[in-house]
């Protein structure tokens, strides 16, 4: 995860559309703050493809609160999306409004 200023700067800027190697595509990465539940912007981080899953580690600004909001990501082959939120993983449901902005099979 990204936690410092100097994280972040290191890490390289988000580009999508991303395609990962078993075909599925991530169309658009969104955050909010966990402050003001903003959306957070200039997106920076990795992507790292595993056997069973596309890996996403980034982090973006809130300007408003002037913090850097970090957020990790797992998409897996069978189209479940897990993401960590206080070290503790959780399954994203289709239902929330930015898991349809996020995977386009």
């Amino acid at each position: 995860m990204i936690f410092t200023p100097q994280q972040y700067i290191q890490s390289p800027p988000i580009v999508m559309s991303y395609t990962a190697k078993n075909g599925f595509t991530i169309e658009e990465l969104t955050g909010q703050c966990v402050n003001c539940d903003k959306p957070v912007e200039n997106l920076r981080g990795l992507i790292a493809e595993h056997p069973n899953c596309t890996e996403v580690r980034f982090a973006g600004i809130c300007h408003p609160c002037k913090i850097i909001n970090s957020f990790h990501f797992r998409f897996y082959d069978d189209g479940r999306i897990m993401f960590q939120k206080n070290n503790i993983w959780y399954e994203a449901k289709e239902k929330s409004n930015w898991y349809s902005k996020w995977l386009k099979k």
